[in-house]
């Protein structure tokens, strides 16, 4: 959803087929007060089901629901085994799991720009916002590590 809302119209106008009266109404909506926000939805249903086929962008409406507004994290999350790259202890540091997590998602970041999303609560372990970067954690199967907006990643030892 990092597009400005004030792209939002010309992006239904140039992508999609939606109807210019349609896409009036849209603009007329927002400028009442509507949330951009559901705009975008539609806006991004539309796209998804000329690409794709409109089952797919129903599904993929749900998930974004499920995921950002309810909060809710998806089973087919990825999984990884911390221990592959951390030495078996009783606790870990919150940065020594983030930064292990990403790593071994593939996500390159540095080790200012990982304490940096812990700090700015960019971070959630099992459901809970951790901004302490040096915060013991004890470590256990299942365990749900959140690392910016969109990347999961469920801890399962072997």
């Amino acid at each position: 959803m990092s597009l400005p809302d004030e792209l939002i119209l010309k992006y239904m106008e140039l992508l999609t087929d939606i109807s210019q009266t349609d896409i009036d109404n849209h603009k007329k909506e927002m400028k009442a007060g509507k949330n951009p926000r559901d705009t975008k939805i539609i806006l991004a249903k539309e796209i998804v089901a000329q690409y794709y086929n409109n089952k797919i962008a129903e599904k993929e409406e749900k998930n974004f629901e499920s995921l950002f507004s309810k909060k809710k994290v998806h089973d087919d999350i990825p999984v990884i085994n911390l221990f592959d790259k951390l030495e078996k202890k009783d606790s870990y540091t919150v940065f020594e799991i983030t930064s292990t997590a990403a790593e071994l998602g593939g996500i390159n970041d540095s080790s200012s720009v990982t304490k940096r999303k812990i700090k700015q609560g960019g971070v959630s372990i099992n459901n809970q916002k951790i901004t302490n970067p040096f915060e013991k954690i004890n470590l256990t199967d299942d365990t749900i590590i959140k690392y910016g907006k969109i990347n999961f990643f469920r801890h399962k030892s072997e």
